[in-house]
């Protein structure tokens, strides 16, 4: 169980999904699996993609302390989606 914050990412990416983002940092950043905990696609759909007693490569030195959550998109040019955003407001609450 995390104790300390909760990180939220954007994808960079205007489009991709768990899998691919897996995939990427698997075979390009060797490591061992997806570095989020979560990822929310563009239609609000929660991909669990660890259990909470993983600790993930999401956040340098604090991935211990740092629940980590991606949103799929580029934020510099799009906003979240409505429901996007709802999505992320109920695993912050949870």
């Amino acid at each position: 169980m995390y104790l300390g914050s909760i990180e939220i990412h954007h994808s960079l990416m205007t489009s991709g999904n768990a899998a691919a983002f897996a995939n990427y940092h698997t075979g390009t950043n060797d490591w061992p699996g997806i570095a989020y905990m979560h990822v929310i696609d563009r239609d609000g759909t929660v991909n669990w993609c660890w259990d909470w007693d993983v600790i993930p490569y999401h956040l340098g030195d604090s991935n211990r302390r740092a629940l980590g959550i991606c949103l799929v998109g580029d934020f510099r040019t799009q906003q979240p989606t409505v429901v996007q955003y709802a999505a992320a407001l109920v695993l912050v609450r949870m």
